[in-house]
């Protein structure tokens, strides 16, 4: 009875690196448990960052749609000023002909 006993207790040094190895295996567990999280945080932050680009974005889109709305109207006072100078210079020309060559304003 003893002897068959014997045959199925490991001995000692086994039983120890047994239990090193679990040891170890959940020391690694942990570690990957931590790196796990430190990911899932930085996913996290990556994501409130992806947002906040959007957000930006969608802000400078809106701001050169603005900017662009903007310069179509300067642009079309500029064209206004442009005709309406052209009309005052046609009309000087035109009173320049009609002025007697010779003639003096005071």
């Amino acid at each position: 009875v003893f002897l068959t006993m014997a045959c199925h207790t490991l001995p000692l040094p086994q039983v120890e690196e047994s239990q090193q190895t679990i040891q170890n295996l959940e020391q690694q567990q942990q570690q990957l448990k931590k790196q796990q999280e430190q990911l899932e945080i930085q996913l996290h932050r990556m994501e409130v960052e992806e947002n906040q680009l959007w957000d930006k974005s969608d802000q400078y889109q809106k701001e050169f749609a603005q900017y662009q709305q903007l310069l179509g109207h300067q642009q079309a006072q500029l064209e206004l000023q442009l005709h309406q100078l052209a009309l005052h210079q046609k009309h000087w020309r035109q009173c320049q002909k009609e002025i007697l060559p010779g003639s003096c304003w005071m």
